[in-house]
């Protein structure tokens, strides 16, 4: 059975053509019939394909036979307009080797950040906790996000 995204994209695009009224469409009364063997056809190429781009990908392609289509298409001709999956390939960026150094001073960044951002919304006459060895920027009474 096709993917529920599939499915969607195919009959949407279904219902598009459907609605220009190109000659040669099906009769109201075999468009349940029509849809079915476009599913079969599409699932066979496609069932496998990637959600994200295989969803562009099957608009681009019922896009364009709705632009250019002066008769009904066929499944053939739908293929024919679906874009290569090459266009549509997530690009990897693998995230950087950092050193343990690099790790700590970017904690630290980030604990300052926060700090800083408490700091500069505490509420007038709110002093700052004063537990020993915490100077995470907590308010007295409060924060309790701020614990570690």
């Amino acid at each position: 059975m096709a993917p529920d995204w599939l499915r969607r994209e195919v009959m949407r695009g279904l219902q598009a053509l459907i609605a220009l009224r190109i000659p040669g469409a099906p009769a109201a009364d075999a468009v349940a019939l029509a849809a079915d063997v476009w599913m079969a056809v599409i699932e066979k190429r496609m069932g496998g394909a990637d959600e994200t781009s295989g969803t562009q990908r099957v608009r681009r392609a019922f896009l364009a036979l709705c632009e250019r289509s002066r008769k009904w298409p066929t499944p053939a001709e739908f293929f024919d307009a679906l874009p290569d999956a090459s266009h549509f390939a997530a690009k990897r960026i693998s995230a950087p080797a950092l050193t343990e150094e690099e790790r700590e001073a970017n904690r630290k960044r980030v604990r300052k950040m926060i700090n800083d951002f408490f700091n500069s919304h505490r509420m007038p006459g709110k002093p700052r906790n004063t537990e020993p060895g915490r100077d995470d920027g907590c308010l007295q009474g409060g924060m309790s996000c701020m614990k570690r």
